[in-house]
């Protein structure tokens, strides 16, 4: 069975024009890499499906979310240009991409494709960011559907900003969008474990290849092994199965890639085995006593701390309040409204000048 991945071209026909850029359609424009991007993915052998199969169609947000998790796909990507608050700006330049944050292991894949798009399109790379709402859940409309319907690789991809008169100039080309779709394709097929076109990628629905590096009665004994496996480098986590402690890493839909990650972990010394087991998550010691600050998280900004990349401080009444996490990339954190709801300031701090609250 070939892997499903649901193409999602932004908006309606005419959707967000850019006088400037005459002929310049937001909705178009995306509906023709799409198209361009399906017939590429195709070659790899992965089934496409579009939310847009018609120029003229604009489904709902929700709708556009929801194709993903009812045709199985394995990933959706939604298909943008950006613009800034004020569309008079024309000098923001430069490709971002929002990403689930239901499933961390998403951030990777995400900075992965936003750099070569930022590489073909000749602007510096934004960064990826997830956003939270005040529920916690995802912020944008078509990542949450997709995630709840089941897709948690979902993925908004801004290509530039289409109030920029480099980056619209590029994408109203056609050839450059076909550009665009050969690279966006390589990554793609390179994050599936499918390096080469006609060889479609085979998934067993439902089957999830983990690596596993140890199994214990005791506890301890794999809280042990869990920390260790961290140190190293590795994302890792414990499951309870048939009364044993297992420490595992990853969970993968493609065999290769779980075989890939095995390697990994062997190069460093680690005894492991693939499994197809689940079990129930066990919070380990370490991730008790250890919790780490992430989107939603109630945060302080330390006395005296900086605004992130500058010289210049926060007013003083800042300091005191407790704020809540609106997005992160790197050791860059947003954040925006204070838990009162009085505040909201928006603004970056380094990861290392907060301090989690509750």
């Amino acid at each position: 069975m070939a892997i499903k991945i649901t193409l999602d071209p932004g908006h309606g026909r005419t959707g967000n024009p850019y006088p400037p850029q005459k002929g310049y359609y937001e909705g178009t424009q995306m509906w023709k890499l799409a198209n361009f991007l399906k017939t590429e993915l195709e070659k790899y052998g992965f089934e496409v499906v579009t939310t847009r199969p018609n120029l003229n169609d604009d489904p709902s947000l929700s709708a556009r979310g929801q194709t993903a998790g009812k045709n199985g796909s394995a990933m959706f990507i939604s298909l943008h240009s950006n613009a800034p608050a004020s569309a008079s700006d024309t000098k923001p330049t430069g490709s971002v991409i929002y990403y689930s944050l239901t499933d961390a292991n998403n951030k990777v894949f995400a900075d992965k494709l936003g750099k070569k798009v930022s590489e073909v399109m000749g602007h510096y790379y934004r960064g990826s960011l997830t956003r939270a709402s005040s529920s916690g859940a995802d912020y944008y409309g078509v990542i949450r559907a997709a995630a709840q319907s089941g897709c948690k690789a979902a993925f908004i991809v801004e290509h530039g900003f289409h109030t920029n008169i480099k980056d619209s100039a590029f994408l109203i080309v056609d050839a450059n969008l076909q550009k665009l779709a050969v690279e966006e394709a390589k990554v793609i097929a390179q994050h599936f474990g499918q390096d080469t076109k006609e060889k479609p990628p085979q998934v067993n629905p439902g089957v999830l290849y983990r690596v596993q590096t140890g199994a214990f009665s005791v506890k301890s004994n794999a809280d042990a092994l869990l920390a260790k496996v961290k140190a190293a480098g590795f994302d890792t986590y414990m499951v309870k199965v048939n009364g044993l402690y297992k420490v595992q890493v990853g969970a993968f839909s493609v065999k290769t890639n779980a075989d890939a990650m095995a390697a990994k972990l062997k190069a460093k010394g680690f005894d492991v085995y693939i499994t197809t087991e689940s079990g129930t998550p066990v919070a380990s010691e370490t991730q008790k006593t250890k919790p780490e600050i992430k989107v939603g998280s109630k945060v302080k900004i330390k006395q005296n701390a900086n605004v992130y990349g500058k010289t210049t401080k926060f007013q003083s009444w800042v300091y005191p309040l407790t704020w809540i996490v609106h997005s992160m990339s790197g050791d860059r954190v947003v954040i925006n409204k204070d838990t009162t709801g009085k505040y909201a300031i928006m603004s970056p701090v380094k990861l290392s000048d907060l301090t989690l609250v509750g």
